[in-house]
């Protein structure tokens, strides 16, 4: 917390990783919203889950301090498009979700930018290897090929519990030497 309120970029390693930094629980929170599924403020007491637009309104106000209308919206036709199933694969929607947020202004010049890519990027490794699982779990026991087709809200919702059950627990931030280049305070954990 003392980096992050200093402007110090920093990724941590270890057992917990990903999901401690403030932009993958934004981009989490999002993709469980679009999934109208309750987002875990304390692991260990389901009544403390976020629900609804709560979801919502904490990826906005705590990650990213914006309570814009226009962006609101966009979200809104975002998860309606998703829900509907008009992209092809995840990092279709999430290229989609990180334009919506305002993430293509990131500088990768700029140290505290650099980093928070990283953690975009490693995000997006996250939601590569949900969907392949996904894919590989609906193939076609003939042709043993993987469903050319998402279930949308199907998808969507395994996401979520994906994310809520198993990655903010078990997701690593990538190691060294796949970040070597990103000028950040490395920290692993135990």
């Amino acid at each position: 917390d003392r980096l992050r309120a200093e402007g110090i970029p920093f990724e941590v390693g270890g057992p917990s990783g990903l999901f401690r930094h403030d932009a993958a629980q934004r981009v989490g929170r999002l993709f469980a919203w679009f999934a109208d599924h309750p987002w875990p403020q304390d692991r260990y007491d389901a009544s403390q889950n976020l629900t609804g637009d709560d979801v919502l309104n904490t990826a906005l106000a705590d990650c990213l301090g914006k309570n814009d209308r226009r962006l609101r919206d966009r979200l809104r036709r975002l998860k309606k498009d998703a829900l509907d199933g008009r992209f092809s694969n995840l990092a279709e929607l999430y290229q989609e979700l990180l334009v919506a947020i305002g993430m293509s202004a990131l500088d990768p010049a700029v140290r505290v930018d650099a980093a928070l890519l990283s953690v975009y990027g490693r995000f997006n490794e996250l939601l590569n290897d949900f969907e392949a699982m996904t894919r590989r779990m609906s193939a076609d026991p003939v042709r043993g090929r993987g469903s050319r087709k998402l279930n949308w809200p199907r998808t969507l919702e395994g996401l979520a519990w994906y994310l809520t059950l198993y990655a903010t627990q078990s997701y690593e931030e990538s190691a060294a030497q796949d970040s070597s280049g990103v000028d950040a305070v490395q920290i692993a954990t135990i």
